[in-house]
């Protein structure tokens, strides 16, 4: 079977899209701890936040591979057994009986992309709802694990529980206190990751 039809739809659509799930993740993710994310980013930041999230942590980047992987899988399983009367019933059809050759692949195209839209609209906002429980009790339940130190421009330092840098702002909590900071990124002189597990 041949997907060219759908890789040319999601080359037209796909990265518009992704930049639509990457804001409403960012939305969600951030609104579980207060913050008006879209306030603090500028368009680059909001261009760049799906590619962000994917490559943030090569396992979110395989496990998503795999999703779409078992999707090709399950489409070219119905092609290859499009005669069957269960690849009929998977696939919407009543039948493919009275569908030329191209008609059936158009079809399961299209069922791609559908399987494919569901699975990336579920992965983006499963992680940010997730993702953002998660930082919620952290703080609520004093468990964050405050492991990097700003030092600004002023001399003065902090550890903190760093939670986003993007072009403009540091978003982070201070050790102890759970009112969210926004710092501009000219305030401070470096970032200091002070237990890094990947060193130790």
């Amino acid at each position: 079977m041949n997907f060219s039809k759908s890789f040319i739809k999601i080359i037209q659509f796909g990265y518009p899209f992704l930049v639509g799930l990457g804001i409403l993740g960012e939305c969600v993710f951030y609104n579980k701890i207060g913050v008006k994310i879209l306030r603090y980013s500028t368009i680059m930041d909001i261009l760049i936040s799906p590619i962000a999230t994917l490559t943030d942590s090569p396992s979110r980047f395989i496990a998503l591979l795999v999703l779409i992987g078992i999707i090709v899988i399950f489409i070219l399983t119905l092609y290859h057994y499009r005669n069957k009367t269960w690849a009929h019933k998977l696939s919407g059809n009543k039948s493919f009986d009275s569908f030329t050759n191209e008609q059936v692949v158009d079809h399961l195209n299209n069922l791609f992309l559908i399987f494919l839209v569901l699975i990336m609209f579920s992965y983006f906002l499963g992680l940010s709802t997730g993702f953002g429980e998660v930082v919620s009790n952290r703080i609520k339940n004093k468990q964050a694990e405050y492991n990097t130190k700003l030092v600004f421009n002023n001399g003065e330092t902090e550890n903190v529980y760093l939670l986003h840098t993007n072009s403009m702002y540091n978003i982070y909590f201070s050790k102890g206190n759970k009112n969210v900071k926004i710092a501009p990124i000219g305030t401070l002189k470096n970032i200091e990751i002070t237990n890094n597990p990947k060193l130790n």
